[in-house]
């Protein structure tokens, strides 16, 4: 990692400042949330933004804030380098993805910097995205699970997709467990990635933008590749929010959740608030309390 003292300093804000703030990082501009009362061994949530969106669209509006104060959580808002790929999408299409290319080395170092700085415990990170970004994060849960073990899919497309397939269901199940576990081989990491990856996902029927076959086609692959040996029924009547419609599964490995998914109605292709009044850009309040879910599903 090359860094310079003056960005390394600009990276981090000091933890009495409980509000969001852009900070510097390499040639990007984040935004973060710091608890005021940060304690030591803090959690990490880092939040993918989808295309058209920029950061400054998602804070506030999620429900992060009150969260990360009660569970000792930092919020990353990352902004895709460069302007992004295609409308300010993340570049996580097609299969040629390396640990050191395109924005997988952005977000690797940055969360690097990040466990460094605040002394982040490896299975205290949850790395999540929307859209684009959750296509991101699932080609970096592949890359690189030792950091990533942790993923939030929000209408996320499948692994290796291109431009031209989000009308699509472009691949089977086994053509995206076959290409995750070659993208984690690449660091010889594939007994890390099966045996520690936890996914939550949701989506919508209603998705007038992605596909959502895609959503569960990424569900069954991920059963594939985890060995899931047991699936319950998940009530989205106790998550809570003003749209609590459709239907949810969780599938286990020897007792243990490894994989949700959530297909809730009405929510389109949109981040799940839950709550609020008037819904901003590919933010909607009409779904479930997805933030909260993500906290205990994940046992931050």
């Amino acid at each position: 990692m090359k860094y310079t003292l003056i960005l390394a300093m600009a990276l981090f804000i000091q933890s009495s400042y409980a509000e969001w703030k852009e900070i510097s990082f390499r040639k990007s501009k984040e935004i973060v949330y710091v608890p005021k009362n940060l304690k030591e061994k803090p959690k990490l949530i880092i939040n993918l933004h989808g295309c058209v969106q920029k950061p400054e669209d998602m804070q506030n509006k999620e429900g992060f804030e009150e969260i990360a104060e009660q569970k000792n959580i930092i919020v990353v808002f990352p902004r895709v380098p460069n302007g992004g790929k295609y409308l300010g999408c993340w570049d996580y299409y097609d299969v040629d993805h390396q640990r050191n290319n395109r924005d997988n080395q952005h977000l690797i170092e940055l969360t690097q910097e990040l466990i460094t700085r605040y002394k982040i415990e490896l299975d205290k990170i949850i790395l999540m995205g929307l859209s684009s970004g959750g296509g991101q994060a699932i080609t970096l849960a592949c890359l690189a699970p030792d950091y990533f073990q942790k993923i939030a899919l929000i209408a996320s497309p499948v692994l290796g997709s291109s431009v031209n397939d989000l009308s699509k269901n472009p691949k089977s199940a086994q053509e995206i467990t076959n290409q995750c576990e070659k993208l984690s081989a690449q660091s010889n990491l594939e007994d890390t990635l099966k045996s520690n990856l936890k996914v939550s996902m949701i989506f919508s029927q209603k998705d007038r933008i992605l596909n959502p076959k895609q959503s569960l086609t990424t569900y069954e692959s991920l059963k594939q590749l985890i060995n899931t040996d047991n699936e319950t029924e998940l009530n989205l009547g106790s998550l809570g929010g003003k749209n609590t419609k459709g239907y949810g599964r969780v599938s286990y490995k020897e007792d243990i959740a490894r994989i949700s998914i959530i297909m809730n109605e009405d929510m389109g292709h949109n981040y799940p608030a839950g709550f609020g009044e008037n819904d901003s850009k590919f933010i909607t309040s009409q779904s479930v309390l997805y933030t909260k879910y993500l906290i205990d599903f994940f046992k931050f």
